[in-house]
């Protein structure tokens, strides 16, 4: 389901990296409202770094952003998001989760998150994070009251262990009453700067 309690971020950037490593990013959105940037996202990385780029949503992501439009901007079709949407297309999450040199969700539910941390793959996009070997990077949109609770540090304590990237949500905007709050989700351009980290820092084993 989808949650309008997230936030928006403010516009406090410093700028993208000149050049950006890895070729061929896997973009998940997930039902936060940030999902609706994702067609600019797309459009971004592939007309500033020639970035390839395949996208997969969550079921509550499909109803915040057009599939239609993400194929456009992404230059290839969204994946189905169950596989009885494609049911010839046999293990498509294993062929995807080998396809990415990165994997980045933006934006990031808590749901989603948990599920991930428990190993739980109980859709497409979970099963492609959970099948891969590349890194990934979580940028989570959460509730104003889920920033400092338990449950979002547990499940980022866990999706760390496991060697992924999780960046903590920023200063923004409560879309629920419009009110200062710390669980915007990052802007693109802080994102691309995440992304190089991430591929700069990233285990020799994935190099």
């Amino acid at each position: 389901m989808t949650d309008d309690r997230h936030d928006a971020p403010l516009n406090v950037t410093s700028g993208p990296p000149a050049e950006l490593g890895p070729g061929r990013i896997l973009l998940v959105g997930t039902g936060a409202p940030t999902s609706a940037g994702l067609p600019m996202l797309a459009t971004y990385l592939r007309s500033s770094y020639k970035t390839k780029i395949k996208v997969v949503l969550t079921k509550a992501a499909q109803r915040l952003v057009s599939p239609a439009l993400l194929s456009a901007s992404s230059g290839q079709a969204v994946l189905p998001t169950q596989w009885e949407e494609d049911p010839d297309s046999g293990p498509l999450h294993v062929t995807w989760a080998n396809w990415p040199d990165l994997i980045v969700v933006w934006p990031a539910t808590l749901e989603f998150m948990a599920r991930c941390a428990a190993g739980l793959a109980s859709d497409v996009p979970s099963a492609i994070v959970l099948s891969s070997s590349v890194p990934v990077l979580f940028a989570p949109s959460l509730a104003p009251s889920a920033v400092h609770a338990g449950p979002y540090r547990r499940v980022k304590k866990m999706l760390r262990e496991d060697g992924h990237t999780v960046v903590d949500p920023i200063a923004g905007i409560s879309l629920s009453d419009f009110t200062p709050s710390e669980g915007a989700c990052i802007d693109i351009e802080k994102l691309v700067r995440e992304i190089n980290n991430v591929w700069l820092n990233r285990p020799c084993s994935a190099k």
